[in-house]
């Protein structure tokens, strides 16, 4: 249509290089997860269909992203979080717009990573001298499933502080440990040849059960929840140990809200 960039690229991009990949290492006990396989043969040719029904604008848009962001395995993380074409095609229009609205923030958080990072590393996320909690242990692996871990004590979190958090340092924190799960996630994958995510270890001894609490930690989420809904399937399993009867219930409802956001 007018006003939108000629568009000389073939349906699928030409950033896949499977072919040069090294073989998969030995199996770990979690690497024939169907969520953590390499995308199929079939998925392939779906995340195709994605991109093909693309407009000519946001396939451009995409030719401008890391190499990591048009990747197969990074578009296979919305049709696996998503489930269909359609709706994947939906919800990856959504991150390319977002991308392009936030390109100047991405583009500086970017620069801040090391393009073969492989683990999480707290020390490179942005606005983390107003952060309210602390991480005390990010492995890049350990577990049986030779997954990357990261570990929060619930017990850290300041509530003044997470009460004080301003929107846009959540913001600004939220997309950097996207971004930086992004880089790290893909690297480790194009190694193992299969779709790794992150085990996230939530320890929530010491925090307070109270309908007040949990009123308190839910306001910032208002602003962090749309945009880790943009990043489907970096996650592999949330472990949540030492809590009460109250809080299990807190985060499943936590839950239900993200998954109502992702199929909106």
């Amino acid at each position: 249509g007018a006003g939108e960039e000629e568009d000389e690229e073939p349906a699928v991009l030409r950033v896949e290089a499977d072919g040069a990949l090294p073989a998969a290492p030995a199996a770990y006990d979690d690497a024939d997860a169907p969520s953590l396989r390499w995308p199929t043969s079939e998925e392939r040719v779906q995340t195709g269909q994605v991109v093909a029904m693309l407009t000519a604008r946001e396939r451009a848009l995409l030719r401008r992203q890391p190499p990591d962001i048009q990747h197969v395995v990074f578009r296979a993380r919305f049709l696996r979080g998503h489930g269909s074409v359609q709706a994947s095609l939906k919800a990856f229009s959504r991150h390319l717009a977002f991308r392009e609205s936030h390109a100047d923030l991405l583009q500086r958080v970017r620069a801040s990573l090391p393009p073969d990072l492989d683990f999480f590393d707290p020390r490179l996320l942005w606005a983390s001298e107003a952060r309210p909690f602390r991480y005390v242990s990010c492995l890049p692996t350990g577990l049986r499933s030779g997954l990357p871990m990261s570990f929060i004590p619930l017990s850290t979190v300041c509530m003044d502080r997470w009460s004080d958090w301003q929107k846009d340092d959540m913001i600004e924190f939220v997309i950097s440990a996207a971004e930086m799960n992004c880089v790290q996630l893909h690297n480790r994958s194009m190694r193992e040849h299969r779709m790794v995510k992150t085990i996230e270890v939530r320890d929530a001894s010491g925090l307070p059960a109270s309908a007040s609490t949990f009123a308190r930690l839910f306001a910032p989420f208002r602003h962090l929840m749309p945009i880790a809904g943009l990043y489907p399937e970096l996650c592999h399993r949330l472990v949540l140990f030492n809590a009460s009867p109250a809080v299990v219930r807190f985060i499943g409802w936590m839950r239900s809200a993200e998954q109502r956001g992702l199929r909106r």
